[in-house]
């Protein structure tokens, strides 16, 4: 039985919430064992660094030995993995540890694999401050610059639109937080006259701000100016 192996580890949240926190479930995958004697793995997790690992309760995921004589959990697509679901504290930032075990048939373990960790962040996100927005009568759009206060933890920003005051409202763009600097600047393109309101929402890697405040424009498409001719009559 192999006392150790590397867990090479790839996170892939699914979030639910609930009353107390978030439900998230994080996918991990690892190297396949070989010893014959195999017959599971399991995932141990602890939260904060200064905590231990409680080695008496096992996320457990059976394997089978393939033709290759590795151990898989999915022996059909022949690889090891195991969605691991736990709670998260809404409002905190937390790091939560992790490492891997395997297990032969005798219910003996191997040693912990490598450790991996992930911060877990569901502190609130600020929500963006709208600072402009206008009226552009030659782009035919409404033009917006807004702020955002911890924009460090922002993915991205989604503009929505509203017919009435208070919504409801409709996801009408879309900016991505790639460094450029404030302010941001989001622009809509606008069909015609009309009454709108809009508020930007703010996206971490985990959570959404509120809504920004509500600004609302009316919008009267002017029609393109009339040009004078002169006409010059030859005879």
């Amino acid at each position: 039985m192999k006392k150790y192996f590397v867990a090479i580890i790839v996170f892939i949240f699914i979030l639910a919430g609930s009353a107390a926190g978030k439900q998230i479930t994080i996918e991990f995958g690892w190297d396949a064992n070989t010893e014959s004697d195999m017959a599971g793995y399991a995932l141990f997790m602890k939260k904060g660094a200064d905590s231990s690992y409680d080695y008496n309760d096992p996320r457990d995921p059976l394997c089978t030995i393939a033709e290759d004589g590795k151990c898989y959990t999915d022996v059909v697509n022949k690889v090891c993995g195991f969605a691991l679901p736990f709670e998260a504290t809404d409002g905190e930032l937390a790091t939560y540890y992790f490492v891997a075990r395997a297990r032969d048939a005798d219910g003996n373990w191997s040693g912990d694999s490598n450790e991996v960790s992930k911060e877990v962040d569901l502190r609130v996100l600020p929500s963006a401050l709208v600072t402009t927005f206008t009226y552009n009568d030659v782009t035919k759009t409404i033009d917006f610059a807004f702020t955002q206060d911890q924009v460090d933890r922002v993915v991205r920003w989604e503009l929505y639109k509203g017919d009435t005051s208070g919504g409801p409202y409709t996801k009408a763009g879309e900016l991505a937080n790639s460094g450029q600097g404030s302010p941001y600047s989001m622009s809509w393109e606008v069909p015609g006259d009309g009454d709108y309101y809009f508020v930007i929402v703010g996206f971490a890697e985990l959570v959404n701000s509120a809504d920004s405040g509500e600004v609302y424009i009316n919008v009267k498409v002017h029609p393109g100016k009339p040009h004078n001719f002169k006409i010059k009559a030859y005879y």
